[in-house]
């Protein structure tokens, strides 16, 4: 599959091989992350998208050979992939590195994924020609945590897809305070749970995501983003923030974590806190009414920032650095 071709620097089209494997997932951050980057991709002059697929090789077998090969097959002059990075390449590979949270805290894995993820990742990031990531947090801790040259490390921002805007639909009846994301350790849901339950009358927390007893629909998330009173964000550890910038476009007013990335994307059009104090917590909750035309505004406005295009933009001229290597 490729996409539309014009002339690249060196007088002809780039060819992008790339794993579509996560273009095959239901509903999902890594599915967002790769339909919204090949999407903007593919209005990239001198850029050709060669989306491979496994077919039916089980997944590791088709990462460690079958997309090497295929790759070299298609004639590729770069390769784009997601953490590990076969040591069987023979194009010149490019790899997306969301964050390295195995690294900062290695008690949120299992044994099994630590130790694979700590071995793999690492030696992958050498073997890559460069290493994409998203956000400037993300490139000091690869670059800290690694020992990644500064200068291997690119960074461009995730896109929020333009469905995420504000809504008149309600998919909700009543107030309600609002968690996406899945129910894990880093995600942090206990500090949201213990600051609503301290101020007794406050509108309901509903919490959503895998591992929730609640699963809102990916096609109404914008309209749940649009009625709640505040989008609550109390992670520990982000490589961007994807959540609670989706909401900030839906006009809704969020209060998040101060730790990570969280605050180089969010600035001042969220209320930051320490995501280990309830009790600050639940005193902005108390007060959010005061504040929630301006977090409103500031909040739609910060999101502008955040589209497949730039970020196309970024990763198109990583491509043809890597090529004409």
């Amino acid at each position: 599959m490729g996409g539309d071709g014009a002339i690249a620097v060196g007088g002809g089209v780039i060819r992008i091989a790339i794993d579509a494997r996560p273009l095959r997932e239901r509903a999902s951050s890594n599915r967002s992350y790769w339909a919204g980057l090949v999407g903007a991709l593919r209005q990239e002059p001198g850029i050709e998208l060669i989306l491979l697929d496994n077919g039916r090789l089980p997944g590791r077998v088709w990462s460690l050979l079958g997309l090497p090969l295929a790759a070299k097959r298609a004639k590729a002059d770069v390769a784009h992939v997601q953490y590990t990075v076969s040591p069987f390449f023979r194009t010149p590979v490019v790899t997306t590195v969301h964050d390295v949270s195995f690294l900062a805290n290695p008690g949120w894995f299992s044994p099994k994924d630590r130790f694979l993820l700590s071995r793999l990742v690492p030696k992958s990031c050498e073997r890559a020609e460069m290493v994409l990531t998203v956000s400037e947090f993300s490139r000091r801790e690869i670059v800290q945590r690694m020992g990644i040259v500064e200068e291997k490390v690119a960074v461009a921002y995730n896109g929020i897809d333009a469905r995420f805007a504000p809504s008149r639909e309600r998919v909700i009846e009543g107030e309600y305070f609002l968690g996406v994301g899945s129910n894990i350790l880093r995600k942090n849901w206990g500090l949201a749970r213990e600051a609503v339950s301290m101020l007794g009358d406050a509108p309901r927390l509903i919490l959503s995501g895998a591992g929730h007893e609640m699963q809102i629909a990916d096609e109404d998330l914008p309209a749940a983003y649009s009625h709640a009173t505040a989008v609550l964000h109390p992670s520990l550890y982000e490589g961007f923030g994807l959540t609670p910038a989706e909401a900030m476009a839906c006009g809704a007013p969020v209060i998040a974590s101060n730790a990570s990335s969280l605050p180089e994307v969010l600035g001042d059009a969220a209320i930051l806190l320490p995501p280990d104090d309830p009790q600050a917590w639940a005193d902005a909750i108390c007060g959010i009414g005061d504040r929630r035309e301006e977090l409103r505004k500031k909040g739609l406005e910060r999101s502008k920032r955040y589209t497949w295009e730039a970020a196309a933009k970024i990763v198109a001229e990583l491509y043809r650095r890597v090529a004409t290597r």
